[in-house]
């Protein structure tokens, strides 16, 4: 999810009711990775739960949320030249290839 890209849709934020609340995490936010990983999680957790098996769009939104899990992190790497595995709370991140492929 690019800003721009967001704010003209279509997207999550221009689906969302004009009164709906939202909460936004930043990738200049250094722990915004890590909870986009563990809300991937208990997504896929959650929805594992309801059925055997993810559907398509089900397992594209949780794979979607760990690629931004990978690119919040590149771009807090680039923009403040730090390692982001050196801040607190930050664990290392799973590979996509070890993305669940168990549906």
């Amino acid at each position: 999810m690019i800003k721009i890209q967001e704010l003209h849709g279509p997207s999550c934020l221009t689906a969302a009711a004009d009164d709906e609340p939202l909460f936004v995490l930043r990738a200049n936010d250094e722990l915004a990775p890590q909870l986009v990983r563990e809300w991937a999680e208990s997504y896929y957790d959650m929805k594992k739960d309801f059925s055997f098996h993810l559907t398509p769009q089900q397992h594209a939104k949780y794979t979607a949320a760990l690629k931004l899990a990978i690119a919040m992190e590149n771009w807090y790497r680039a923009k403040h030249l730090v390692k982001v595995h050196d801040t607190p709370g930050y664990s290392s991140p799973p590979s996509l290839r070890g993305l669940r492929q168990r549906d």
